[in-house]
């Protein structure tokens, strides 16, 4: 996960002395996630938009949850199946908010970037295999943490206003009135198709490591 750490991190530095995001529109097309690029045949976007992140903010917090998660749940399962959940987690995370996108009015215009799919699946894989350990300095058990994670996403995703669906479409517009518009700019389904991957995988890792040691 190192090695996939410090890649995020040239990336980033590498665009950032082109000039920044605005300045690399072209790259951001070619790799960011969107129905433009798919349609017209750029599949390997699907894994690709993981590399690219939005601005400081968004590339910082991830390539420290990467390093952490992703340390902590090599140590646990190696390196091979922690770089498949990662890559499963980008993939339907990246899958999930793209279904989604086609029923909202703006979808078809948005582009989706970050590794945060990918995270989420690290985060719940991790919880499902060892969740039991109780998480400092919240004093919280690892499998309450992950499904918390995972059902906020999912309502989330749900009371999203783009989506209109009857009732929560106006839980979503309190919410956003009270926590602000760009709670909604975050790639939620993303979160949760990644977080969906990984508890899953994470069961499949634990029933097979069960079955090996009978």
């Amino acid at each position: 996960m190192k090695s996939l750490t410090f890649l995020l991190v040239f990336i980033y530095l590498l665009i950032e002395t082109m000039g920044g995001v605005m300045a690399n529109n072209e790259c951001y097309y070619q790799l960011g996630l969107s129905q433009q690029g798919i349609e017209s045949g750029k599949i390997w976007q699907f894994l690709s938009y993981a590399v690219l992140h939005g601005n400081t903010y968004h590339f910082v917090v991830n390539g420290i949850l990467l390093w952490v998660l992703g340390g902590k749940l090599q140590s646990i399962v190696g390196v091979k199946k922690a770089i498949s959940i990662l890559a499963v987690g980008v993939t339907t995370g990246g899958g999930l908010q793209l279904g989604l996108s086609y029923l909202t009015e703006n979808g078809h215009s948005s582009l989706l970037v970050g590794v945060s799919g990918g995270i989420m699946a690290l985060l719940l894989g991790l919880t499902t295999m060892d969740p039991c350990r109780v998480l400092r300095p919240l004093r919280i058990r690892a499998r309450h943490l992950g499904l918390g994670f995972l059902m906020s996403e999912a309502i989330f995703t749900l009371i999203d206003p783009s989506l209109g669906i009857p009732v929560l479409t106006g839980v979503g517009h309190h919410v956003a009135s009270a926590m602000g518009e760009p709670i909604f700019l975050v790639a939620h389904a993303c979160h949760l198709g990644g977080g969906i991957a990984g508890l899953i995988l994470g069961k499949i890792i634990l029933s097979n490591s069960d079955q090996s040691g009978l």
